[in-house]
């Protein structure tokens, strides 16, 4: 899938193994570019590493059940969905919603595009229910749900790509 605005052609994908590296370079600057994503800037490397983050990527969303999309300009990731399956029996049927993009691709549609392509997309996985972290920035993601269409209600189904 692709977008355009402001002249700029983003085109959006799953991501794959080997853009971990770019990855984890995004999600450093991302740090620093916000206070309300979950690491302050130069903790991610005190807390975490590229490789811890390799495998995360590689055990949990190419081989497992989590889902992570990127947004590429020109080949550089500018923001990211992720939604992580619940581990445990009880929770599987829900999701840790997390997305991030920076400052000067915001209100671009971007974060639009990302739930769109989650709900609408070719890999039908069953959520009954979601769980995202409540911070400043929960209202530009409620904008992005609602244009996305996505369910309001924690009992509509939602299927994930």
């Amino acid at each position: 899938m692709m977008t355009q605005k402001r002249g700029s052609m983003i085109k959006y994908k799953s991501i794959e193994a080997e853009e971990a590296e770019d990855f984890w370079n995004f999600l450093t600057v991302l740090d620093k570019e916000t206070d309300c994503m979950m690491y302050e800037p130069g903790e991610r490397a005190i807390r975490s590493s590229l490789e811890e983050l390799k495998e995360d990527i590689f055990s949990n969303v190419i081989h497992g059940e989590d889902f992570l999309c990127i947004a590429l300009d020109d080949g550089r990731i500018v923001g990211y969905l992720r939604a992580e399956r619940g581990k445990c029996n009880r929770i599987r049927h829900t999701a840790y919603i997390v997305t991030g993009i920076l400052k000067s691709y915001r209100e671009r549609g971007i974060g639009t595009a990302f739930f769109q392509g989650w709900i609408n997309g070719p890999k039908k996985i069953r959520f009954t229910g979601w769980n995202y972290p409540l911070n400043v920035q929960m209202k530009r993601q409620d904008i992005c749900m609602k244009e996305a269409a996505f369910p309001s209600k924690e009992s509509e189904k939602v299927p994930c790509m």
